[in-house]
């Protein structure tokens, strides 16, 4: 794991925080228009040049412009920053331009999953608040090729092995997800529920309008 995962910080998030967030999660869950219902079907590059659909993503996300004034996921932002620079070997990272796509939740429901993909950003952020009962796994493969990632999207015998990441409520995985493939497996039964944090390497980095169509529904914060 330890190419996959630039830091693991078991048990980072204390208990009493994370309940906080999962209360702010189902809060913001039970008001009109907070949550998106993002289902797509893509390639594991997420870019159209990468070839046809092959894998599918479906979850339901809250988008940080939608977050309560009391909220206290952008204390816990700004407290990680200097530790997710020192692993990823940044001098300095910046809050991203883009306070809907600073950090958000991801609720995966029995069915959803994120297929296998690379990332566009060199690492991402991921805390995990709540794991599924039965699925749900952070996984990761290292190929060499594209004939690899087929073999590995396809479950093929000749694919090269995925690795689960093991991860607890309150843990913190700092990833390159734009060197190695991976995913959130299939959820059986039960939720999990997470939160993405996005950094700058420089200030004011933004999303294009397109994308954040993609992954939020709507271009403009609120």
């Amino acid at each position: 794991m330890r190419g996959f995962a630039a830091a693991h910080m078991k048990g980072r998030v204390p208990l009493s925080t994370v309940g906080r967030l999962l209360a702010e999660c189902a809060g913001m869950r039970g008001a009109s228009g907070n949550v998106f219902h993002s289902s797509e079907a893509h390639n594991p590059y997420l870019r159209p040049q990468g070839g046809a659909a092959s894998v599918r993503s479906e979850k339901l996300l809250i988008a940080g412009d939608r977050l309560p004034q009391a909220s206290v996921l952008p204390e816990l932002y700004a407290e990680l920053m200097p530790e997710v620079a020192a692993a990823v070997g940044a001098d300095a990272l910046y809050p991203h331009g883009d306070v809907m796509n600073r950090y958000y939740y991801n609720v995966y429901r029995p069915g959803h999953e994120l297929g296998w993909h690379y990332d566009n950003s060199a690492f991402g952020v991921n805390i995990l608040l709540s794991p599924a009962a039965d699925g749900g796994a952070l996984q990761y493969a290292a190929c060499a090729s594209e004939a690899d990632v087929a073999a590995v999207v396809a479950a093929a015998p000749s694919a090269p092995l995925a690795h689960e990441v093991p991860l607890a409520p309150g843990d913190v995985v700092v990833f390159r997800g734009r060197d190695y493939l991976h995913r959130v497996s299939p959820v059986r039964s039960g939720e999990r529920v997470n939160v993405i944090l996005c950094y700058g390497a420089r200030p004011d980095e933004r999303l294009h309008a397109d994308t954040k169509r993609q992954f939020f529904g709507r271009a403009d914060a609120e």
